[in-house]
């Protein structure tokens, strides 16, 4: 039962963290490297992938939640 409790920690943990990079880094990256179409593609490209990644990442979230209720309410019964 600590694994479905790990993966929703470190899903959230992965989620704080990717925003915080965003806000902060991100702006400062897009105002340097945008002023090529080929570097915009790759930049969107890249972020497409990081979006990807964190869809992913809460989908097995979902599943760890899932299990942590599914193990709670089958004690309860």
């Amino acid at each position: 039962m600590a694994m479905p409790k790990v993966r929703i920690a470190v899903a959230i943990l992965l989620t704080v963290a990717d925003v915080v990079v965003f806000r902060n880094c991100i702006p400062e990256i897009w105002e340097i490297w945008s002023g090529d179409p080929m570097i915009r593609c790759v930049l969107f490209f890249l972020l497409a992938i990081w979006g990807t990644s964190a869809v992913i990442l809460w989908f097995h979230a979902a599943i760890a939640i899932r299990q942590v209720l599914l193990v709670s309410t089958s004690l309860t019964l």
